[in-house]
């Protein structure tokens, strides 16, 4: 600024980037000394920040069918996005990219760590959904135990809707849904003895002579279910 009732001043800071910004803690102008520039202090702290670390390849993974089938496709489908003559073909003759072999080669490793990843979590779901398979049978196993020593009816149906969420659970690991093979109507007692293919029309056969006759009486309205297991 300049004029008779103004003063000059120059203006001090520091030029950061985004990414650094939730790293400072403060910032000042100290004093200047034998010199007409003042000192620009900033304080960062970067023990605070909580960072994930950096990503690595499990090796596991290659042993793994599945994954290494969905790698390739990926490869494939970089190389068709930035080939120059589709007519080549890759196995016999050097192609020609739009793209440098750099780029293209980080491009490929950006695809495999993606199918990595979503794989790796897959997986997990997966492993999460199995343990609390192996979770209900041993509660499962714990109420045949109490039937042995105590056989009452709300312990049949508590068994009973605990064999029904271990059924769908199965299902949903298996990619099955309930209703794609399951004719409306057909019913759900005692999974663990039961088969149905969805296309029985009537009760076909309830022979499971362990459980009391009274609790068999009503498959006749549930239609489809078939007890297999005739051992006494």
């Amino acid at each position: 600024m300049v004029g008779p009732n103004h003063k000059q001043s120059r203006l001090y800071y520091f030029m950061i980037t985004s990414e650094i910004e939730a790293f400072v803690v403060s910032s000042d102008k100290g004093i200047s000394y034998r010199s007409d520039h003042s000192l620009v202090l900033i304080n960062l702290r970067f023990s605070s920040q909580i960072r994930g670390g950096t990503w690595t390849f499990n090796n596991r993974l290659l042993g793994e069918t599945e994954f290494i089938e969905k790698v390739k496709g990926e490869i494939k489908t970089v190389i068709e996005e930035y080939e120059s003559d589709t007519s080549m073909d890759i196995e016999t003759e050097d192609k020609q990219f739009n793209i440098s072999y750099h780029l293209l080669w980080d491009m490929i490793k950006m695809k495999v760590r993606g199918s990595a990843i979503s794989f790796s979590s897959f997986q997990k779901k997966e492993g999460h959904k199995k343990e609390k398979i192996y979770y209900i049978r041993y509660i499962v196993s714990l109420l045949d135990e109490k039937l042995l020593e105590n056989n009452l009816p709300s312990v049949y149906q508590e068994r009973e809707g605990i064999e029904l969420e271990l059924k769908i659970l199965r299902e949903k690991i298996d990619g099955i849904s309930l209703g794609d093979n399951v004719k409306d109507g057909t019913g759900n007692i005692w999974p663990s003895f039961v088969a149905c293919t969805g296309y029985e029309r009537t009760l076909a056969e309830c022979s499971h002579r362990s459980l009391d006759r009274k609790y068999c009486r009503g498959h006749t309205n549930d239609v489809g279910i078939k007890c297999l297991n005739s051992d006494d």
